[in-house]
């Protein structure tokens, strides 16, 4: 997804593009799956099980094993400290209050056709 907003080699975000990307990033994601490129690894912020199943599905329906893989949640201070892109504190917490796990528990869960 990062690559939809690297400009010049650096990362700027842009709010206006935002859901440009998304839609960029999930028409590749279509594409790849209908080409049956492998190994696929997309990853973005998912906050949200709708967010993700839309790619488990087209996955599925093209093949593949999909392997979601999740983290143990960490403090909004300490995500704020360690992003890469400088993410203003307001928009990880409000990220962090969307989230959904996949699982029970952290680490994979595998999806098969």
């Amino acid at each position: 997804m990062d690559q939809h907003f690297v400009r010049n080699g650096l990362f700027e975000w842009d709010d206006g593009f935002l859901l440009e990307a998304l839609d960029r990033n999930f028409q590749n994601f279509k594409s790849d799956c209908e080409l049956g490129k492998t190994p696929l690894v997309y990853d973005y912020i998912n906050p949200k099980r709708d967010d993700f199943e839309r790619y488990a599905n087209v996955a599925k329906k093209n093949g593949y094993t999909v392997v979601l893989a999740t983290m143990n949640p960490i403090s909004v201070d300490e995500s704020v400290e360690r992003n890469m892109h400088d993410v203003p504190h307001k928009v990880v917490r409000s990220i962090i209050n969307r989230w959904e796990p996949i699982a029970p528990v952290s680490g994979q869960r595998k999806w098969e056709k």
